[in-house]
């Protein structure tokens, strides 16, 4: 295979979905890589079969894993992709065109549903993630970038939220994103249950960001009286209606919440 111009990166634990988003993203001048960690036996047979290259890290660390795969990436340009996410035909070819003349490049997400549940976290999900203006995943990313960025892509010590601090850091470098899409990248439904747990596991990324002090601390009680929270409360309901801001605010807001400061207090009882 000769040089490819994009090397797609795959982490992923114990999905077997994993099939389903290596062969769409499948592309004549594209590399796959796979980066497992702890992988079943199933998923491990998926990588190997499947992938371009198969990467092994030992700790469940999303930065680690993450930044194995830009180590082993032969492009010049790299692109992550989620397990439980699919590319839609001819989005590769979107990407590869605007890498052209970008440095970082963000493809369209758009979040599945099935029920009442699952349509409620996909609005949610597309006011906070998709609409925002920081480069968040799923992202494309031209490797000479790293010089601009501080000299990293992923800070090994954010095993969760390594995500925002790289869009942080993007956006801060004041390099421009494009943004490609149609249709784009899709996301598997999420639960409430499931939505959740990863808004606890922010938290926890944005816990580890305040200790390695690339943020302030948040405190106790103004989350608890949600200070400054409104305005977003109001933009939600104008967007995507009441349901929605209410699950935002006293669902996914105290999730997140939650994840930061029960991650603060065991980490205090420890030391």
């Amino acid at each position: 295979m000769p040089r490819p111009r994009l090397s797609i990166v795959v982490p992923c634990r114990n999905d077997v979905r994993l099939e389903r988003a290596l062969r769409t993203a499948r592309h004549k001048e594209v590399e796959t890589i796979v980066v497992l960690n702890d992988a079943t036996t199933a998923v491990r047979a998926i990588a190997v079969k499947e992938a371009d290259h198969v990467v092994e890290v030992a700790e469940r660390n999303l930065a680690l894993a993450r930044q194995a795969g830009i180590d082993a990436a032969a492009a010049e340009s790299v692109m992550f992709l989620d397990s439980d996410c699919w590319v839609a035909p001819n989005t590769v070819n979107e990407v590869l065109r605007a890498l052209e003349g970008a440095e970082v490049v963000r493809p369209k997400l758009h979040y599945m549903s099935r029920n009442a549940g699952e349509r409620l976290v996909a609005r949610v999900r597309q006011h906070t993630t998709v609409d925002t203006d920081l480069p968040l995943m799923p992202l494309a990313m031209r490797k000479e970038i790293e010089s601009m960025i501080g000299g990293y892509f992923f800070d090994l010590r954010l095993a969760w939220g390594e995500d925002w601090d790289l869009a942080a850091r993007i956006t801060k470098a004041g390099i421009s994103v494009i943004r490609v899409g149609s249709p784009g990248i899709f996301h598997d439904p999420l639960s409430i249950w499931a939505d959740l747990g990863s808004a606890r596991r922010i938290g926890l990324g944005r816990y580890l960001q305040c200790r390695a002090e690339l943020l302030p601390g948040r405190s106790l009680i103004r989350d608890l009286r949600f200070v400054g929270e409104g305005r977003t409360f109001r933009r939600l309901r104008a967007s995507h209606g009441i349901a929605a801001a209410v699950y935002h605010m006293f669902g996914w807001r105290l999730a997140y919440k939650w994840g930061y400061h029960m991650s603060r207090l065991s980490a205090a009882s420890i030391s």
